[in-house]
């Protein structure tokens, strides 16, 4: 058995709605707890919404030019 079936093997029964929550909950308390300066403030979702748009914004970036 290779790696690559490993992995398939690993996320095979894990359906991708059920992940994207679980990632997106992440992501949230991430960037809310462990970036100090995004949460202070009046509008600290508004930092967390940029911090998230930002990085879809490099990942599209880094699969187009990669």
């Amino acid at each position: 058995m290779t790696a690559s079936s490993n992995y398939q093997l690993a996320i095979g029964n894990c359906q991708l709605n059920e992940v994207l929550p679980a990632a997106g909950a992440m992501f949230y308390v991430v960037v809310e707890e462990l970036i100090p300066e995004a949460s202070s403030g009046q509008h600290s979702n508004l930092s967390t919404i940029g911090f998230a748009i930002g990085f879809v914004l490099m990942m599209v970036l880094d699969v187009v030019m990669g």
